[in-house]
């Protein structure tokens, strides 16, 4: 499974970083979801830079990937 002849990867951090963005990621969204409107201001803001830093070390292929074996559909999911 490629996306533009591309392996899924993640590049410059290895698996332990790369599970620490993705708890820090869900605590984010937690925040967004259920916090204070002082948490969710602040929670933005760190989604904005959590999405510059994923974007750099996930390659598009992996996020295909994802969509594809959690059987997300384009309604669920906005890719940029």
């Amino acid at each position: 499974m490629t996306f533009r002849n591309e392996v899924p990867d993640i590049i410059g951090i290895n698996q332990l970083e790369s599970g620490v963005l993705i708890q820090k990621y869900i605590c984010v969204l937690a925040m967004i979801n259920y916090g204070t409107p002082k948490e969710k201001l602040r929670a933005k803001k760190a989604l904005a830079e959590l999405e510059e830093l994923v974007g750099v070390h996930v390659n598009a292929a992996a996020f295909h990937s994802a969509f594809e074996r959690f059987d997300w559909r384009s309604e669920e999911v906005e890719i940029s």
